[in-house]
């Protein structure tokens, strides 16, 4: 998996900034990438082009799951109290995860039984909610978390998954959200 770092290179669809800016507005976050998006554009995942046949999907999110969270854990607050994600944001490591990121647009679902599909929804939720909070930051107001959870999303395959798609649609089996209307 280390030697997967140097199969990715950025966008040549536009210019690139080497680093994502750390906290951003959803509306600044999306106006910011037009123009360098190589995917679809309201997708977390869409900087970089992946020039190599991708592995099979669950070992790509395992990875990319566990090196979110050794971001986490290394940018842990000096009180105990969560992670730094401004500072995780703006690591060379969180860069080098938004690079390997981009090879979620490229793996193949359709070979999958439902136990290894399982598992990837889980851990893509939970790799997407991380990186979704150390780019924008966690929003504090119910309408802002609504459209965290609406908008936040990547790329797999040719299909955009926003955190709500995979939670009410895919896990939850297309049921509506708790306490929504049907």
């Amino acid at each position: 998996a280390e030697d997967v770092e140097e199969n990715y290179a950025p966008s040549t669809s536009g210019s690139h900034r080497d680093s994502m800016p750390s906290v951003l507005s959803l509306d600044s976050f999306l106006e910011d990438l037009s123009g360098e998006i190589v995917g679809n554009p309201k997708c977390l995942n869409s900087r970089f082009e992946w020039h190599i046949p991708a592995r099979p999907p669950c070992e790509v999110i395992m990875d990319l799951f566990t090196k979110l969270m050794r971001i986490y854990f290394g940018h842990i607050r000096g009180d105990g109290c969560g992670a730094d994600t401004v500072a995780a944001a703006e690591s060379e490591e969180f860069r080098a995860f938004i690079r390997l990121a981009a090879e979620l647009r490229h793996v193949d679902l359709s070979q999958m039984n439902r136990r290894e599909s399982t598992s990837f929804f889980l851990n893509l939720y939970n790799t997407l909610f991380l990186h979704g909070t150390f780019t924008l930051g966690f929003p504090s107001k119910e309408k802002q978390r609504k459209r965290f959870f609406d908008e936040v999303a990547y790329q797999v395959q040719d299909h955009r998954f926003s955190l709500h798609d995979i939670h009410h649609g895919i896990l939850r089996g297309n049921r509506p959200p708790p306490g929504s209307r049907k």
